[in-house]
């Protein structure tokens, strides 16, 4: 048979209205392409092993790669992040690049697993995105936006649409549902947002409440150095202060020695990873001292 178009009518669940709809004809469509979105390996659909390697290779991305950790900086204050050394401009530029990319490809497979193609065919799903990861930015890491959780978040978006449609629920109702999840999904995040404010004070510094990534500020001074972290917001989540010996060869004027900044630095290192702190929450480092060689 030869390739054409055709036109169908697709009427909506209850039957009583329906919309003209251009589609490719089947017949027409390369079995290759249609395995990107029907075919299976095994007993494990195609999609769903595409869907596995994209959450593992950006997973991977925002936790071991300097581009990820720049990307979490901008998301959390991009003028601390500029300020910090990062080309803000150029890695929202490319970030957006990737999404648009992954958008592309999202709507291959859905042709492809529909059989047909139709520009407003994912129209639809940006609410359900949106839900998904603020879904999971509550369940995994309070207010801080991630792979994994998005994907669970994808998940439970998922299960509740078809729960939804096997109870006949019409769609605008499933659309208002969404939108109520978004909603508490906020009011969950503030209510994290504002408990990760309360600290525990103990010794000479606070205890961390959560895995937020922040900037890590090392300030040698005259007598001790000292080391702080803090949120991209600009609030200081943990501090302490280490000392060294110092001489005054004469007055007004004190000298250290650069292994005593450097055994301090690593003794203020030492007490954050004992509160808690992880190298990968440090996505950007920032040194200062008056000294003279």
């Amino acid at each position: 048979k030869e390739d054409k178009l055709i036109w169908a009518n697709v009427f909506d669940e209850k039957g009583t209205d329906s919309k003209p709809f251009l589609i490719y004809d089947i017949n027409g469509i390369p079995d290759n392409f249609l395995w990107l979105g029907q075919g299976k390996l095994n007993f494990i659909p195609v999609p769903t092993l595409l869907m596995i390697a994209v959450v593992i290779f950006f997973w991977f991305i925002f936790t071991w790669t300097e581009f990820g950790r720049r990307l979490y900086a901008i998301g959390g204050n991009p003028i601390a992040a500029r300020l910090s050394g990062v080309h803000v401009n150029r890695d929202k530029t490319f970030a957006f690049g990737l999404a648009s990319l992954l958008s592309a490809f999202t709507g291959i497979i859905l042709a492809s697993r529909l059989s047909s193609a139709h520009p407003t065919a994912g129209s639809g799903m940006f609410l359900q995105a949106y839900a998904a990861v603020f879904l999971g930015m509550t369940a995994f890491k309070a207010g801080i936006p991630n792979v994994w959780g998005t994907f669970i978040g994808s998940l439970l978006i998922g299960v509740i649409a078809n729960g939804l449609t096997m109870l006949d629920v019409p769609y605008f109702l499933q659309d208002i549902v969404t939108g109520m999840i978004v909603i508490l999904a906020v009011i969950l995040h503030h209510i994290d947002e504002w408990k990760s404010q309360v600290f525990e004070e103990e010794g000479n510094g606070m205890e961390l409440s959560t895995d937020q990534p922040g900037v890590l500020g090392i300030d040698v001074g005259t007598s001790g150095t000292k080391l702080a972290f803090f949120s991209f917001e600009g609030k200081e989540i943990l501090s302490t202060t280490e000392f060294y010996p110092t001489n005054s060869p004469q007055p007004g004027w004190v000298e250290q020695y650069a292994e005593d900044w450097w055994e301090a630095t690593l003794r203020g290192l030492h007490f954050f990873w004992e509160k808690g702190l992880k190298p990968n929450q440090v996505a950007a480092i920032g040194l200062s001292g008056q000294m003279e060689n």
